[in-house]
């Protein structure tokens, strides 16, 4: 989908949610949004090297032999984070998104909503500057959704976070919305 003037200035703390329907563009915007993809027009200023972005993609990708808890923490140890305090930052991002109670099981034994939610807590403790959410509820339930939203949007975390999204409903009240359409996105 082509879509134009688009113009978005993302900072630290910035919690933004897309929104609009499907083929619109919403995870092309995302992708170049997070360097992954270059505009055919126009120019993309400040964006950040892949180092600095957490990605929560529609495929939920896990680490399928690793536990739970191995694969919340790979992120961050990968960026040279220590594994006690990488376990404890974990623990709090797992909570947040109800899988506390399968810290042990590898991920391959996970539901697709529950490898939906990981991929979730994964970028949460990564504390990476950016997180790039594309349809992080496509597989939950209303109440898990809502969990994940306000994980991500509800500001307690200094990343900042843009998500697309179809689900309105899941979001927390006070979150930036914009809708995009073929001219570009507007507030909601």
């Amino acid at each position: 989908m082509l879509f134009q003037s688009v113009d978005l200035s993302i900072t630290q703390n910035t919690k933004l949610a897309i929104v609009g329907p499907s083929g619109i563009g919403k995870s092309t915007l995302l992708a170049i949004v997070g360097g992954l993809l270059q505009p055919t027009r126009g120019l993309v200023t400040g964006n950040w090297s892949a180092a600095a972005v957490a990605w929560v993609l529609q495929d939920s990708s896990v680490f399928g032999r690793l536990t739970t808890m191995d694969n919340a923490t790979s992120q961050a140890e990968m960026d040279g984070c220590p594994v006690s305090r990488a376990r404890e930052r974990a623990l709090i991002c797992l909570e947040r998104v109800g899988l506390t109670a399968h810290i042990a099981k590898r991920a391959d034994v996970l539901s697709g909503g529950e490898r939906q939610r990981l991929t979730v807590a994964r970028a949460l403790t990564s504390q990476r500057p950016v997180i790039l959410a594309d349809e992080p509820t496509s597989h939950l339930d209303r109440l898990n959704a809502q969990r994940v939203m306000s994980a991500l949007l509800d500001g307690d975390h200094s990343s900042a976070v843009v998500v697309v999204t179809h689900d309105i409903e899941a979001l927390p009240q006070d979150v930036q919305r914009l809708r995009l359409t073929p001219d570009g996105l507007v507030a909601l």
